[in-house]
């Protein structure tokens, strides 16, 4: 069965982080101690400047996977390179 079918399917979350430490944790916790936990948090750096960084590897939640970008994209190439790294995305090349 297809996690789309499913009762519970998978929600993936992205978060584009660009020098954003201050309200990481914050977001972060928000998004890991929700009620519904069959999510995805896929986390970008964008080449921060500040600890963001450092507080996104803090994280070990196995839901949680992190990226960093080699040069700054900007929010909205961030997010789309994110996509493509969702399970969603994964499970369809593998169909295809």
């Amino acid at each position: 069965m297809h996690k789309h079918h499913s009762l519970n399917p998978l929600v993936s979350i992205i978060v584009t982080v660009y020098n954003s430490g201050r309200y990481l944790t914050k977001c972060l916790d928000s998004l890991i101690n929700q009620s519904y936990e069959n999510i995805e948090i896929l986390i970008i750096d964008d080449c921060s400047t500040d600890n963001s960084w450092k507080t996104i590897t803090t994280y070990s939640d196995k839901r949680i996977r992190t990226y960093k970008n080699k040069e700054n994209q900007g929010y909205l190439r961030s997010a789309n390179t994110c996509l493509l790294y969702t399970s969603d995305a994964a499970d369809e090349e593998d169909s295809v």
